[in-house]
């Protein structure tokens, strides 16, 4: 058991896994065993004496495999604890934000002022999620202006100090990465992790 707590603490995971790999098998095991046996005073070559003492410690193989499902599964819940993390984050922020309900305000105000008595649509009033990446593509009559900078200029109006005016909305990194989650995926790698 020392020995295998050593060999956890010299050598590096990817080592282990390459030690794992070139590892000797049975058949050349008892090749090893019946040349010693049969040339006893040849002294064996460093590889084939390093796969002879590997050999020698019990159930070594399947403690290496242990480190690597550890390693693994280790890196695994870092991974989900970060993407929950970041998803945690920013539904906090979007739900609680007083300053994004303004921002949203003026976009559902400016909607249904856009489309009140449209003769297509009639009055529609509020608005989807899809329509607010097409709020640059809504230009004014000279081209001068989108609907998404007039949306702005009107949020930093309602500022009280508008040149330190942030935004209020989440980094589009962070929003990028939490849309990326495949939650049916995350859904079933979380499954097996509650299983192991």
């Amino acid at each position: 058991m020392r020995c295998i707590i050593l060999i956890r603490l010299l050598f590096s995971l990817d080592v282990l896994q390459q030690i794992y790999e070139v590892r000797a098998t049975s058949e050349e095991i008892k090749q090893i065993k019946d040349h010693l046996t049969n040339h006893p005073d040849q002294i064996l070559d460093k590889p084939e004496q390093f796969l002879l003492e590997l050999s020698e410690i019990p159930y070594f193989a399947e403690r290496i495999a242990c480190f690597v499902i550890q390693s693994e599964f280790n890196d695994a819940v870092f991974s989900v604890r970060n993407k929950l993390s970041n998803i945690k984050a920013i539904c906090e922020k979007l739900t609680s934000s007083k300053e994004l309900k303004k921002v949203i305000a003026i976009i559902l105000a400016l909607g249904n002022f856009m489309n009140g008595g449209n003769l297509q649509r009639g009055q529609a009033d509020g608005f989807g999620l899809d329509i607010l990446p097409k709020l640059k593509d809504v230009k004014s009559k000279d081209n001068s202006l989108t609907l998404l900078h007039y949306i702005v200029k009107t949020y930093l109006k309602t500022c009280e100090d508008p040149l330190s005016a942030i935004l209020p909305i989440p980094e589009p990194s962070d929003v990028e990465q939490a849309a990326s989650i495949q939650l049916t995926i995350f859904n079933n790698n979380y499954q097996i992790c509650t299983k192991i």
